[in-house]
C-alpha cells in the first residue's frame, strides 16, 4: 500500500467551505470537523493549512448562524454552535498545546479568530484586549513567535490583561494554563530567563483570580509535578511559592493545602528520607515559605499592617535557634546554616524591612555574639527586646538565646543580611576603596556640619598629590564627585575652578581616567563656567570618538550631551561642535563613527526644534553621505535611524526640502545616488505613511527602469558568458525593491492590477487627450514589468536581491489571501495569479532550495511561497496541453525545465487518472 493521496485529501478540502455547512447536520459536521482537528497537528505543512482553512470556514459559518434572525427552516442552531465550540474545538485545542511550535502556532491563529468572529461564545469576547491590528503587539501573533523578545512581551501583556479579572475562566484553564506549562517547561537551563519569569509571572496571576477549587487543582498538580518532573523541581518551587504568594482565601483553605502537602513533601525538613525525593535546599526553601503562611493564618484576624519584619524577625528565627542548645552534628550543622541562608534570602526581600529596624536587628545579633567571643554580656541589647517584638522572656539579656558554641552561626547570619542590604544600596565596586563615598550617600545629620572639613581636606590632598593615578588620589576623586552629586553639599566657583586645575586635567588628553571623567560629569552638572572647561569639553568630544574603550566613550558622551544641553552656546561655538560630530561621520574606526552618531542622535532628539530646522540640511546630507558609502551594517543601521529622527523632528519646509533632494537623486541619471536616494525614500515612506502617495507617479516609474537595468545587466552577462562575480545595479536594485516592499505596506492599492494605472493618471491635474492616448499605451506595455522583474530575480546571483524578492511575493501572496477570503476582488485582478507566472515562481523557488541558506528565516519564506504558489498552480491548471506549454516555454532554461518537470509530476498523474 502507498502512502496519503494528498491531491484528494486538498481537494475533499477545497469543497468544504461556508456553504457546505449549512447543507449538513451537526451529526454529519462533527466527523469532518474531528479530521481537520486530527491534521490540525499533521507534520505536513499542507496539511495543517487545509485543516485551518476548514476549521475558518466552520467559524465564519457558526458566526452567520449566531448574527442571524432566527428561522424555522435553519437545520443549525445556537445551542449547536456553543456545544461544539465548548466541548470541542476547546478541548482539542487545549491538548494541542503540548505540540510543537507549529502546531501551536496554527491553534493559536485558530482561537484569534473565534475571539473576532466569535466574542459571544464561550465569553471568547473576554480576550478581544489581546489583539492588535499592530502585529507587534498582538498577543496572538507574538505569544509563539520565533523571536524571544516578542513572547517575552506577550507574556507580559497576558499577565497585565489576567490581573484585571475580565478573562473567561473556562477558556484559561483549557487553554492557556496548558499553553503556559508547555512554554515554562519547553525553556532550557540557563537560558531565556525572561521567558521563564514571563510564564511563571502569568501562571501566577492566573491563580490569583481563581477561586478555591481552581487554585488548589492548579497548586497540586505543581506538587504532583516535583515528584513527576525531578529535573524541574527548582523551576517548580520558584512557580508553588509565586502561586502562594497570590493567595486570598481564608484559614481554613490554607490548613487543606497543609494536609496534601504532605504527601507530596516530607514533613520532618531533617528526615535522612528527604533526600530520596526532593534536595534539602529546594525542600527546606519550600517549608520555610509554608511555615511564614502558617504564621500569617494564625495572626488572620489580627490587624495585616502589624504583619512586618520588625514584628516577626525573631519568630523566623526561632526554629533554627531551638536546636543551638545541644551538640550539633556535622550533617544536622549544615542543615541549619541552609535554613538560615534561606531565611536571609527572604528578608532581603521582604519589602516591609525598614533600614533602622534591619541595623537594630543585625547590631543587636552581631554584639551578642561578640560578646560571647569576649565572654562579656553587660553590654548586651535586653532594651532592643521591646522594639523587635521579642516575646521569650528566659533571658532578657540577649536578642536570642543560644549556646556560645553555636552562636559564630547567628552572627554570620546577621553579617550575610547586613552585607546584602548593602549590595542593595548599588554602589560602585571602586567606592570600597574609601568608606566615606557610601556614607555620604546616605541622609546622616552630620554630613552638613562636617562638609566644610571635608571639601577643605580633599582639596588640599588632591591639590598636592604628585601621582595623579595614585589610590589615594583616585579616592580623593571619588569622594568629591559623590560630594558634588550630593543636594546638600555646596561648593563655590573658586573651589569648582580649583578641581579644573587639578594635576589629572593637565595630561588629561593623553591619560584620560574614568575617576577624572566622573567629576568632571559632576562639575559640568554645576555648571561651572570659565574658560578651561571649555577647552577640557573639545577634548572630552575628541575622547568620545577617538578611544578605544567603551566606558570612556560612552562617559565622554554623557559629559558632551550635558554640556550642549546645559550651557549657554554663542551660534559660531555650537557650530564647532557639529561641524566636529559632522566630520567624524568619516573617521577611520567604526567605533568613533558610532559614537558620533549617537551623539547626533541624541541632539536631535534633545535639542529645539529652530537650530534642528536650522542645521537640518547640513545633517541631512552628511547622513546621507554615511548611508552611501560606510562599510560597516552596523554603523549604516544607526545612520539610517539617525536621518528618519531628523525626518521626524523637522518642520514642513524642511521635510519639503528633504524630500525634493531626495526626489531629485533618486529621479536623476547619476546612477551613484540611486541607491543611497532609494533608502531615504524609504525612511521618508516610513515617517510620511500615506501622505507619500501624491509622490508614487514620480517614483514609481523609475523604480521599474532600475529593476529592468539591473536585470538587462544580467542577461547582457549570461548571453556574452561573462565571469564577472557580479552583475550591475545590484545595489540600486535590492536598495529600490527594499523601498517598493517599504511602499507596499502602506498603499495596498499597488497589488491589483488597475490602480497601477489611476495611480499615474491621477497624478496629472489636467491631463489633455493626447496625454492619456500615450500614457494608457505606455500602461499596457510597462503595468506589470515591476512584478515579471521580481520574479526574474528569484534567480539572480545575488542573495540580497533573492531575499528580498522573496519578502515580497510573500506580503503579495499574503494579499492575495486576504482579499479572496474577503471577497474583495477576484483572483484574476492580481496579476502574478496566472498559470504561467505562478509556474515560473515555482520554479524559480525550487532551484533556491539547491542555494545554501544564510538563516532559517530565509528557508521558511522561500518553503511557505513555494507551497503557495504550487498549490495556486493546482487549482487554476484545467487540462494537460496547457501544462506542455509550460514546460516547453521559452523562459525557461536547461535546470528549470529538469526542476519543472519534476514539479508537475503529481499534476499531469492526476490529469491521466
Amino acid at each position: 500500500m502507498g502512502g496519503f493521496d494528498y491531491d484528494k485529501i486538498l481537494s475533499a478540502y477545497q469543497k468544504v467551505n461556508v456553504q457546505f455547512f449549512y447543507t449538513i447536520t451537526e451529526e454529519h459536521a462533527l466527523p469532518i470537523l474531528a479530521q481537520s482537528i486530527h491534521d490540525m497537528s499533521s507534520e505536513e505543512l499542507i496539511l495543517r493549512q487545509s485543516a485551518f482553512r476548514l476549521l475558518l470556514s466552520f467559524i465564519e459559518f457558526s458566526a452567520e448562524i449566531l448574527n442571524r434572525s432566527p428561522k424555522s427552516d435553519l437545520i443549525w442552531s445556537e445551542v449547536s454552535i456553543q456545544h461544539i465550540v465548548h466541548n470541542f474545538f476547546l478541548k482539542y485545542m487545549g491538548n494541542a498545546m503540548d505540540k510543537e511550535g507549529a502546531v501551536k502556532k496554527v491553534w493559536i491563529d485558530l482561537l484569534r479568530q473565534m475571539v473576532l468572529k466569535l466574542p459571544k461564545v464561550a465569553n471568547l469576547g473576554s480576550y478581544g484586549a489581546l489583539c492588535s491590528d499592530d502585529a507587534e503587539q498582538d498577543f496572538f501573533n507574538n505569544i509563539v513567535h520565533l523571536q524571544k523578545h516578542r513572547r517575552a512581551r506577550a507574556l507580559s501583556r497576558f499577565r497585565n490583561i489576567v490581573i484585571s479579572g475580565s478573562l473567561s475562566e473556562a477558556i484559561t484553564k483549557k487553554v492557556f494554563i496548558p499553553l503556559l506549562f508547555s512554554m515554562l517547561f519547553d525553556v532550557q537551563d540557563g537560558k531565556d530567563e525572561h521567558i521563564r519569569s514571563g510564564c511563571i509571572d502569568a501562571l501566577a496571576s492566573i491563580s490569583g483570580c481563581m477561586k478555591w477549587n481552581q487554585y488548589y487543582a492548579l497548586l497540586m498538580r505543581c506538587f504532583r509535578d516535583l515528584t513527576l518532573k525531578p529535573d524541574k523541581q527548582k523551576l517548580l518551587l520558584r512557580l508553588i511559592c509565586s502561586i502562594l504568594d497570590q493567595y486570598h482565601f481564608s484559614e481554613s483553605s490554607l490548613v487543606q493545602i497543609d494536609k496534601n502537602v504532605s504527601a507530596c513533601v516530607p514533613p520532618d525538613p531533617y528526615a535522612d528520607s528527604l533526600a530520596s525525593s526532593l534536595t534539602l535546599r529546594k525542600c527546606t526553601n519550600l517549608l520555610n515559605f509554608l511555615s511564614y503562611r502558617h504564621l500569617c493564618a494564625k495572626i488572620y484576624s489580627q490587624d495585616s499592617k502589624s504583619i512586618t519584619f520588625k514584628t516577626q524577625a525573631l519568630k523566623l528565627l526561632f526554629p533554627v535557634t531551638a536546636h543551638l542548645h545541644k551538640q550539633l552534628t556535622q550533617k544536622m550543622k549544615l542543615k541549619l546554616e541552609t535554613m538560615l541562608s534561606s531565611i536571609a534570602a527572604g528578608i532581603e526581600c521582604n519589602p516591609s524591612v525598614n533600614q533602622t529596624d534591619l541595623f537594630i536587628f543585625t547590631h543587636c545579633l552581631i554584639k551578642d555574639g561578640i560578646n560571647d567571643e569576649t565572654n562579656d554580656r553587660e553590654n548586651s541589647c535586653a532594651s532592643m527586646n521591646s522594639e523587635l517584638g521579642r516575646d521569650d522572656e528566659r533571658d532578657k539579656t540577649r536578642l536570642v538565646n543560644v549556646d556560645r558554641r553555636f552562636s559564630h552561626l547567628i552572627t554570620a547570619f546577621a553579617l550575610g543580611v547586613l552585607q546584602n542590604f548593602m549590595k542593595t544600596l548599588k554602589l560602585n565596586r571602586e567606592d570600597e576603596q574609601l568608606c566615606l563615598p557610601p556614607l555620604v550617600r546616605l541622609p546622616l545629620p552630620s554630613l552638613e556640619s562636617q562638609a566644610d572639613n571635608i571639601k577643605n581636606s580633599l582639596l588640599v590632598i588632591a591639590q598636592g598629590s604628585v601621582n595623579a593615578s595614585s589610590q589615594l588620589t583616585e579616592s580623593c576623586i571619588k569622594l568629591l564627585t559623590a560630594l558634588l552629586r550630593s543636594t546638600r553639599v555646596t561648593l563655590s566657583a573658586d573651589q569648582l575652578h580649583m578641581l579644573i586645575q587639578f594635576p589629572m586635567f593637565v595630561d588629561f588628553a593623553k591619560n584620560p581616567s574614568f575617576a577624572a571623567l566622573s567629576l568632571l560629569k559632576a562639575i559640568v552638572h554645576r555648571k561651572l563656567v570659565v574658560p578651561e572647561i571649555y577647552d577640557i569639553v573639545q577634548i572630552v568630544a575628541e575622547l568620545m570618538v577617538q578611544s578605544q574603550l567603551e566606558p570612556i566613550r560612552k562617559k565622554c558622551s554623557q559629559i558632551l550631551l550635558q554640556f550642549l544641553l546645559g550651557y549657554h552656546l554663542s551660534e559660531k561655538r555650537l557650530q564647532q561642535h557639529l561641524d566636529f560630530l559632522l566630520a567624524n561621520l568619516r573617521y577611520e574606526h567604526s567605533t568613533g563613527r558610532e559614537a558620533a552618531l549617537e551623539m547626533l542622535h541624541a541632539i536631535i532628539l534633545k535639542f529645539p526644534r529652530n537650530i534642528i530646522d536650522a542645521q537640518s540640511q547640513t545633517m541631512f546630507v552628511h547622513l546621507v553621505v554615511s548611508l552611501a558609502n560606510d562599510d560597516d551594517s552596523k554603523v549604516r543601521s544607526m545612520t539610517a535611524a539617525a536621518i528618519k529622527c531628523l525626518i521626524g523632528h523637522v518642520n514642513t519646509d524642511s521635510l519639503h526640502s528633504i524630500l525634493e533632494y531626495s526626489l531629485s537623486w533618486y529621479l536623476g541619471g547619476n546612477h551613484n545616488l540611486w541607491s543611497a536616494a532609494a533608502q531615504v525614500l524609504g525612511l521618508l515612506v516610513e515617517v510620511m505613511r500615506k501622505s507619500f502617495e501624491k509622490h508614487l507617479s514620480r517614483v514609481l516609474p523609475v523604480l521599474r527602469n532600475i529593476l529592468q537595468s539591473a536585470l538587462s545587466s544580467l542577461t547582457s552577462i549570461q548571453q556574452n558568458s561573462s565571469h564577472e562575480a557580479v552583475a550591475s545595479f545590484w545595489k540600486e536594485a535590492y536598495y529600490s525593491l527594499v523601498l517598493l516592499e517599504k511602499l507596499l505596506c502602506q498603499f495596498h492599492n499597488l497589488f491589483f492590477d488597475r490602480e497601477f494605472e489611476s495611480l499615474y493618471v491621477l497624478s496629472v491635474d489636467i491631463p489633455s487627450v493626447s496625454f492619456l492616448i500615450e500614457l494608457l499605451i505606455f500602461l499596457s506595455l510597462a503595468d506589470f514589468r515591476i512584478w515579471e522583474t521580481i520574479c526574474e530575480f528569484l534567480l539572480h546571483p545575488h542573495l540580497w536581491l533573492r531575499n528580498i524578492s522573496n519578502r515580497i511575493l510573500s506580503v503579495y501572496f499574503a494579499a492575495v489571501t486576504t482579499a479572496c477570503r474577503d471577497k474583495e476582488v477576484s483572483m484574476g485582478t492580481f496579476f502574478l495569479m496566472k498559470p504561467s507566472i505562478l509556474f515560473h515562481v515555482a520554479v524559480s523557488l525550487s532551484c533556491q532550495l539547491k542555494v545554501p541558506l544564510i538563516d532559517d528565516a530565509a528557508g521558511v519564506i522561500i518553503l511557505q511561497n513555494l507551497v503557495f504558489s504550487i498549490c495556486g498552480l493546482h487549482s487554476l491548471l484545467v487540462d494537460l496541453e496547457f501544462v506542455d506549454v509550460l514546460i516547453s516555454g521559452p523562459t525557461l532554461n536547461v535546470v528549470s525545465k529538469n526542476v519543472s518537470s519534476k514539479l508537475l509530476v503529481p499534476l499531469i498523474q492526476e490529469k491521466e487518472g
